[in-house]
């Protein structure tokens, strides 16, 4: 919860973890079978902390990764970078990555979470894909936080990071296996259009289209 001492908890955890790598991120909800909804409640705040744990032989190595984002102007309000320019700088930091196997899509995942208040994760995957380094599948997901959307955390077993993705690479263990499944949650409202101006920088719509007429949208 980002309600927590996020360093405290992060602390207690690798204490707790000894040599086994620790990842952690701040989230604005989590998933909860224990009712009806599919999430599990919060109001107002709320302080609970979900761990994975992953069995010492499901995987034969780890190897965990930081990537900065070069998104300092998308933060300040103010972007100005070039979109091709980001997606080279990202690019640039992804191409010091080394990993201590060969990455095969076979048996190799890699496991990425964002910033989620960057507004850089399509800047993040477009660098992967013009990288061409990474042979494997990007699964993973976005830090969440508060409803202010003033910060996120993640931290990579060595520092809490902002401005950040973090990629950890998977190699399973001979004799295993995965497969990937997606899904959506959302409803269906009945209502429809275009967004024919937008700004992914600032995650805003300008203009959408009605008939045939464009008209200004208020966000």
């Amino acid at each position: 919860s980002p309600h927590c001492d996020f360093a405290r908890v992060v602390s207690l955890l690798q204490r707790l973890a000894g040599s086994t790598p620790v990842i952690a991120i701040s989230t604005a909800g989590e998933l909860c079978s224990a009712s009806q909804s599919l999430y599990k409640a919060t109001g107002a705040s709320w302080s609970s902390v979900v761990v994975q744990v992953f069995p010492a032989d499901l995987f034969q190595s780890i190897s965990i990764h930081s990537v900065g984002l070069h998104n300092e102007d998308i933060r300040k309000g103010a972007p100005s970078k070039a979109h091709d320019a980001r997606i080279d700088a990202i690019a640039r930091e992804l191409g010091t990555i080394r990993t201590p196997f060969v990455i095969d899509v076979r048996d190799t995942i890699a496991f990425a979470l964002v910033d989620g208040v960057s507004a850089s994760e399509n800047y993040f995957m477009e660098a992967v894909y013009r990288s061409g380094k990474f042979p494997c599948a990007f699964v993973g997901g976005s830090a969440g936080g508060k409803l202010d959307f003033k910060n996120t955390y993640l931290y990579d077993g060595r520092q809490i990071l902002e401005n950040h993705a973090l990629v950890a690479f998977m190699k399973l263990a001979p004799g295993r296996a995965y497969s990937i499944f997606k899904t959506q949650n959302f409803k269906k409202t009945g209502k429809s259009f275009v967004v024919m101006g937008a700004d992914p920088d600032r995650r805003t719509a300008s203009g959408v289209l009605e008939g045939s007429e464009i008209k200004p949208s208020a966000s």
